[in-house]
């Protein structure tokens, strides 16, 4: 996911290693390039979401919809994946926290 580069810049590459790198607003890795029929163009915006989103539903089924689960499984593994887990799950947090003010908000006026 979107962890090495924060910027939310589409272009973003990070080599993992010498046969594989994370690419895009997604950090779609090049091993899952082909099945997410993104390998003609792992850059292209839409594409890259759609893969992300669809990704991290196949890491949620696995984690029988364990969401900090899934999101160290989308992050990698080890300890700084799930490191990333944590902070990607706060910063959901607060999305749902201010688009639930933003709705109370709406209803009151």
């Amino acid at each position: 996911m979107q962890t090495q580069d924060a910027t939310g810049n589409p272009w973003t590459a990070y080599v993992d290693n010498p046969h594989s790198m994370d690419v895009g607003l997604m950090g779609i890795n090049s091993m899952n390039w082909k099945s997410q029929g993104i390998a003609q163009n792992p850059f292209n915006v839409t594409g890259n979401l759609r893969a992300g989103i669809n990704i991290l539903r196949q890491d949620l089924a696995a984690s029988h919809g364990n969401m900090l689960e899934a999101l160290t499984r989308y992050a990698g593994t080890g300890h700084q994946a799930h490191q990333d887990a944590v902070e990607m799950l706060a910063v959901m947090h607060k999305i749902e926290k201010h688009l639930r003010n933003a709705a109370n908000h709406a209803v009151a006026h």
